[in-house]
């Protein structure tokens, strides 16, 4: 990671966080801040992306042949010296370019392992995020059928008043009825009786079919 002076947009994109975190944590005093040309500028700590090594790389090797150069020039200057000086400063020069290339490489392979960390790390965040969202999806329908069964409560419970209603308004009207065949049972009965024995027809009868008669009556009052 390199420390980089980058404007307000990016610098929270490099942090991975809203602008409006940004300006508090510069208000707080934790990010240095500078004025650059009129631009507000931010330094943070950046992850060296493989096109950065690969500037590093490129910048690496245009300093080395510049170097080359320079010493190529110097060995100009000196070709009158003696042939000992210039092989031992063409030597120092292959070093020098074989050292660099070495580190060019090494480069090389940085930025390779570099990549392929990146790709592993965005697989697992696609994964993360294909599970948040399964979850997601769980939880709607979960919202869903607790709804529909609080609707299915609510419909029964209505209906189980409605039945408690009808059922207390059946029992009332049973013990109304009950009372009425209670009363009529206890006035009405002895009243025609009480007739059949006061009506003109009671002589004629014979006396061994009043309790016969007396019994359709009761049946017949029932």
């Amino acid at each position: 990671m390199t420390k980089r002076w980058l404007n307000l947009t990016d610098a929270a994109a490099a942090l991975n966080v809203s602008s409006r975190t940004l300006t508090r944590r510069i208000s707080a005093g934790s990010l240095s801040t500078r004025l650059s040309e009129g631009t507000r500028e931010v330094l943070v700590d950046v992850v060296d992306t493989a096109e950065d090594l690969l500037t590093d790389s490129m910048t690496a090797i245009a300093e080395h042949d510049h170097r080359q150069t320079q010493m190529i020039e110097k060995l100009a200057v000196v070709m009158a010296r003696p042939a000992e000086q210039a092989e031992s400063m063409a030597r120092r020069s292959r070093l020098s370019a074989g050292l660099g290339w070495t580190v060019v490489a090494a480069l090389l392979v940085v930025v390779g392992f570099g990549i392929r960390q990146l790709t592993l790390e965005q697989s697992r965040a696609d994964h993360l995020a294909t599970m948040a969202k399964h979850l997601d999806d769980k939880l709607a329908d979960t919202l869903i059928e607790l709804t529909e069964l609080t609707d299915t409560l609510a419909d029964t419970k209505l209906r189980t008043e409605g039945l408690e209603k009808q059922v207390a308004a059946e029992r009332e009207r049973s013990a109304t009825l009950t009372d009425t065949l209670e009363k009529a049972a206890t006035t009405v009965v002895p009243r025609r009786i009480e007739n059949f024995w006061l009506t003109d027809t009671l002589p004629s009868t014979p006396w061994a079919q009043v309790p016969m008669a007396a019994a359709q009556v009761t049946d017949s009052a029932e």
